[in-house]
């Protein structure tokens, strides 16, 4: 076994289960949350020079998060049922009503057009669930600097979901 796949079973031991929770909070289905587990490692294994990467760990989050909210936008795009699929729905443990999964969904698409550090925080924070401290150090900001980026980052989200509501409900009144 190379040094370069080595890396990535360290990688695997270490934070697949991190980076397994955090696609399951994200897409709130275990069978894509672990068929996105596939492709995040398929996609870093075809990396050829994995020593040119500072933080791998930090850099397989990022990847993991995009890969989720483009699952998230392709659902949106091609919105075919999970039972229309064929796919089993979500499992039993993580069973969500209809209205709420609505509102997961439109929080984390206002949380894809934040940009930033803004968006780090709020993922780390809200998705990840780390605390103020452990951010901070991440990011080499102060704790003080991480809330004020979270409270930012929920104050656009709020506006955001409740522009996006205003807007169906104007369509709906004109329409009804």
């Amino acid at each position: 076994m190379g040094k370069r796949d080595q890396i990535l079973i360290d990688l695997l031991e270490r934070s697949g289960p991190k980076l397994h929770t955090l696609l399951l909070r994200l897409t709130l289905h275990e069978h894509t949350a672990e068929d996105l587990m596939q492709e995040l490692f398929c996609r870093l294994c075809r990396i050829e020079d994995l020593s040119k990467i500072n933080h791998l760990e930090a850099y397989a989050r990022r990847a993991a998060v995009h890969l989720a909210y483009d699952w998230l936008r392709d659902r949106k795009r091609n919105p075919l049922s999970l039972s229309e699929s064929g796919i089993d729905p979500v499992s039993p443990t993580l069973s969500v009503r209809p209205e709420i999964q609505d509102r997961l969904c439109q929080i984390l698409d206002a949380a894809a057009r934040l940009e930033g550090l803004t968006w780090d925080c709020f993922v780390m924070r809200y998705i990840e669930q780390m605390k103020h401290d452990e951010i901070a150090a991440r990011l080499g900001k102060t704790p003080q600097q991480v809330r004020g980026l979270c409270s930012r980052a929920v104050r656009k989200i709020r506006e955001m979901v409740t522009e996006k509501q205003r807007g169906s409900s104007y369509k709906e009144a004109a329409h009804g």
